[in-house]
């Protein structure tokens, strides 16, 4: 059985060279996403890569066009807690060839994997967003936590926006009055043609949840409450009635109808 250890959190890595294969979190649950989906083929993309140890795991299917489809996300930061956070992301491409010719290079990655293109999940996930806030909700609702929404494009302050996903609605962080999700999707769309970006909802484990370690199977719950989401952004599925029903703070109140 796969764990967390909360040592991880402190050093901001797991040192997986130092485990049995059989402990490996990547390995175990690359197979249980794999059960999940029928079987379906995952694969697991990690950073760094060619070292023992890692901060950060994606998982997504291997049949996926590129490999910065949206993804389910893990990854260990002693900068923000220390804290494991779980849970799904999706990445922009460079929209200038010429940087993402020279990334390319550097990557020795063919330029498409790097250029956003048309078929690109990020397009999805943002044009969704607007009418998929109430299912984020739903999932904070159902892990008994508020979710975390993050938009980064860079380490400038104007590059990144914040965000807390609560039951009742969608917060900036640090502010106290429900904000629609067009606001995250809005901020997110605004050109950036040189720059790579993330969109990620994630739920955090605090190091007193990882002592002295946490079994995958929680890391597994945070992915299962956010797969609708992520398979939407994927386009595996049709949006649902959940998500057709809108952005609640446009009803005035920020709370969900009956």
């Amino acid at each position: 059985m796969s764990a967390i250890l909360g040592d991880w959190l402190v050093q901001g890595c797991m040192k997986v060279g130092d485990l049995p294969e059989d402990r490996h979190p990547g390995l175990d649950i690359r197979q249980r996403l794999e059960a999940a989906y029928d079987d379906a083929q995952f694969k697991v993309r990690m950073w760094p890569g060619g070292m023992k140890f890692k901060h950060t795991l994606w998982w997504s299917e291997k049949k996926a066009t590129h490999r910065y489809s949206a993804a389910y996300y893990m990854n260990l930061d002693p900068w923000r807690g220390p804290a494991l956070f779980a849970g799904i992301t999706v990445e922009k491409g460079f929209e200038d060839r010429e940087v993402a010719e020279r990334r390319a290079q550097q990557l020795k990655e063919p330029v498409d994997q790097l250029l956003l293109g048309k078929t690109w999940d990020w397009h999805g996930a943002l044009k969704s967003l607007p009418t998929l806030g109430l299912a984020l909700q739903d999932a904070s609702r159902l892990l008994e936590r508020e979710l975390y929404c993050w938009v980064e494009f860079g380490k400038e302050e104007a590059d990144s926006r914040y965000f807390v996903v609560r039951p009742d609605a969608l917060y900036e962080r640090g502010k106290f009055k429900p904000i629609r999700w067009s606001e995250v999707s809005d901020f997110a769309s605004q050109p950036r043609k040189r720059k790579w970006g993330t969109l990620s909802v994630v739920r955090a484990f605090a190091l007193n949840e990882c002592t002295p370690e946490l079994d995958v199977s929680a890391v597994m719950n945070a992915f299962q409450a956010l797969r609708e989401v992520r398979d939407i952004w994927r386009g595996l599925v049709p949006a649902t009635e959940a998500a057709k029903q809108g952005d609640p703070t446009q009803r005035g109140t920020g709370q969900r109808t009956a």
